[in-house]
């Protein structure tokens, strides 16, 4: 299990490995970040199903909880089609 913040890299790596997530977005409200992209990127991802996101820091015991005994779905990366793709074309020129 991993406890972040909502940057998009992190997230990835850690779902790419099977670990759970649990994001804690960085928001603008509390004057951590410009604007609330991370919390755009989190609600996106929970959709999918990839992550658990928690709003607030003291909310944390609840959300590990919650994760213990969450099945998240696989991140489908498309890292082994564009690849393939590449090589293709080079090997065509």
């Amino acid at each position: 299990m991993l406890i972040t913040h909502g940057g998009v890299g992190t997230i990835l790596a850690a779902v790419n490995q099977g670990k759970k997530v649990i994001a804690v977005p960085r928001r603008a409200q509390y004057g951590e970040h410009v604007d609330d992209h991370q919390l755009q990127l989190l609600e996106e991802f929970e959709e999918k199903n990839l992550v658990y996101t928690c709003l607030e820091v003291e909310d944390l015991p609840e959300a590990i909880e919650h994760v213990r005994t969450h099945s998240f779905d696989d991140y489908p990366s498309n890292t082994e089609h564009f690849l393939s793709a590449l090589d293709e074309y080079l090997c065509s020129l």
